[in-house]
């Protein structure tokens, strides 16, 4: 049986446009879209992050961002084809980004569809106190 797949973006959207700029080409990995657009990546890439649901990136990229990677993750809004060791890396690519790439990238995450709710989808956890604090950090 072969997939097909739809035709190489030619007009960038906004989930596009915010992957281009989050993680630039030449990228190590490959990236397939809710619709099945594959964005360039190498001949086989190590993992490929793949979104499940429009709106997955806007909610995955919502600070404070490790809790809403986790969350996004477990509502399976993505996942992770191959080596997901190799993935755990895509993070270290926000630390290294000036304060006018992250404004940029702000402006066109701000841009990104909004996930629909699920019928089955419970509010999420909030902390009633800071996230951090000596007392806190001590516990753990």
């Amino acid at each position: 049986m072969t997939l097909m797949r739809p035709p190489h973006v030619t007009t960038p959207t906004p989930a596009t446009r915010f992957l281009d700029a989050l993680f630039p080409e030449p990228r190590d990995f490959g990236i397939r879209l809710p619709d099945g657009t594959e964005l360039s990546g190498p001949e086989s890439p190590p993992f490929t992050l793949v979104l499940n649901r429009e709106g997955a990136l806007r909610s995955m990229f919502r600070l404070p961002l490790e809790l809403s990677l986790g969350q996004a993750y477990l509502r399976s809004d993505f996942d992770i084809e191959g080596d997901a060791v190799a993935a755990m890396g895509l993070m270290d690519v926000l630390s290294g980004l000036s304060a006018s790439d992250l404004a940029r990238i702000l402006r066109l995450w701000l841009r990104l569809p909004r996930a629909r709710k699920l019928a089955t989808t419970r509010a999420a956890a909030r902390f009633s106190r800071r996230l951090h604090s000596h007392t806190r950090d001590r516990a753990s």
